[in-house]
């Protein structure tokens, strides 16, 4: 009993030797690490050490700025490094997981800007410098020309802090964070963009969801904040209002509760948090979910509703969101071609616009090798052919009119009636969402 009891534990601990790699043509597989088999087998007692035991124990040594064995740190290090291997590749799947395969954003494509671990080296991390260095035959420190990510994973958990997430969960909130992934999903309708960005892309008919207050707030940082980044032609990440901009949009706006910079600034800030929930609510709740994130499973609604407005809900939207989803993709393709026949600079892109958008969302190319092929700048291409707002108007206008829709059905067979409150309201977009 006891035997079998140590080779389950063994089996338990090959993710701490089994490291997760990508080939070139973005496909994942497994390479056993012979030194971090060797080390973790002869370092720990297995039939003491549950695995969370394990994991604290690795993880001390790893973080342990008073171990003067650089050897065995880099070892306890290596062996973690396979250990988050795996929930790399899990939250690239479920990064992946919020588009549909037509948008061509597969897991594998994500795979290598995180998957930039060989194995092949030991690797410890100067805390004060933050700087990772490799530790070489012998026992040299060397610092590293490129950081691994592993190792930045590790580097940033505090395994210490009273309000600390799981180790997995960590790790998928810095895989979802990585900056080459942002960039990668902000092609295909990801929104990783600023506040003052997400301000600037509130459409007029999204006002309806906001206070009067709030519609006065955005209508004035429109007239301020946006006609100046035009004026100016301004193409670079949008930053924070200045002092100038945020009382000049004070004195139009004439609100006696917001007299002050800071206030206003507050104010916009709040306004963008509600848009930033609104657009990528699903994506938040998986940014915060702890426990195993292995599950695939999304939430059509929120459990607060009633079984029966449960089925109707889903059903009535299961039946009516492709339909929806169809009419909305058909006006705004159409649109987006005559405004670009309008266009005095890009009316020739006209006729090429269906073509860009099947190379982008059928075959997966990214607008850097969409404007090689055209002949133009990454910037340019964006802007004129524009999938990634097509997606994001698209998705807009079906989830605001499939909303009214429900809302209708369920006022029609009395599920509901006015006024609707607004706990109910939010969980329905959720829902639709």
């Amino acid at each position: 009993m006891s035997k079998n009891k140590n080779e389950q534990t063994l089996y338990q601990l090959t993710s701490y030797w089994q490291l997760y790699q990508v080939r070139s043509h973005g496909i994942e597989y497994i390479k056993d690490i012979e030194i971090a088999e060797k080390w973790i087998k002869n370092e720990l007692k297995l039939y003491r050490l549950t695995q969370i035991k394990i994991l604290n124990h690795l993880l001390d040594n790893f973080k342990n700025e008073n171990l003067d064995d650089l050897t065995e740190k880099g070892k306890a290090g290596l062996c973690l490094r396979c250990y988050i291997s795996e929930h790399i590749v899990t939250a690239c799947k479920k990064r992946a997981s919020l588009f549909s395969r037509s948008q061509g954003v597969t897991y594998q494509a994500l795979l290598p800007f995180v998957l930039d671990d060989d194995g092949k080296s030991l690797i410890i991390v100067d805390q004060e410098t933050k700087q990772q260095l490799e530790i070489t035959e012998n026992e040299e420190l060397v610092p590293k020309t490129h950081n691994i990510f592993t190792v930045e994973v590790l580097r940033t958990y505090k395994n210490n802090s009273e309000k600390k997430k799981s180790l997995i969960n960590w790790t998928y909130l810095k895989t979802k964070q990585n900056k080459k992934i942002v960039e990668f999903l902000s092609e295909f309708g990801f929104s990783g963009s600023t506040d003052w960005s997400l301000l600037n892309e509130i459409e007029k008919y999204k006002l309806k969801r906001m206070s009067q207050q709030e519609q006065s707030i955005v209508r004035v940082y429109h007239e301020v904040y946006r006609e100046n980044r035009r004026q100016n032609q301004l193409r670079n990440k949008c930053q924070e209002p200045s002092d100038e901009q945020l009382q000049e949009m004070i004195k139009k706006l004439k609100i006696k509760t917001i007299n002050t910079p800071d206030n206003l600034l507050n104010q916009l800030k709040c306004i963008a948090k509600q848009m930033r929930q609104f657009l990528v609510s699903l994506d938040k709740e998986f940014m915060y979910q702890e426990g195993d994130i292995k599950t695939r499973e999304i939430a059509y609604h929120d459990s607060s509703l009633e079984d029966k407005e449960d089925s109707e809900i889903i059903d009535y939207i299961n039946n009516n969101m492709v339909d929806f989803f169809a009419i909305y993709i058909e006006k705004g393709v159409k649109n987006q071609i005559e405004k670009l026949r309008k266009s005095k600079n890009n009316s020739r892109y006209a006729s090429q616009y269906m073509s860009i958008l099947k190379e982008f969302y059928q075959e997966g190319k990214s607008i850097s090798n969409l404007a090689k092929g055209l002949g133009i700048k990454q910037y340019q291409a964006s802007r004129i052919f524009s999938p990634k707002n097509l997606l994001t108007e698209v998705r807009k206008q079906t989830v605001d009119d499939l909303n009214n829709s429900t809302l209708e059905l369920l006022k029609r067979k009395k599920i509901i009636s006015d006024p609707i409150k607004k706990d109910y309201l939010i969980t329905l977009t959720k829902s639709i969402e």
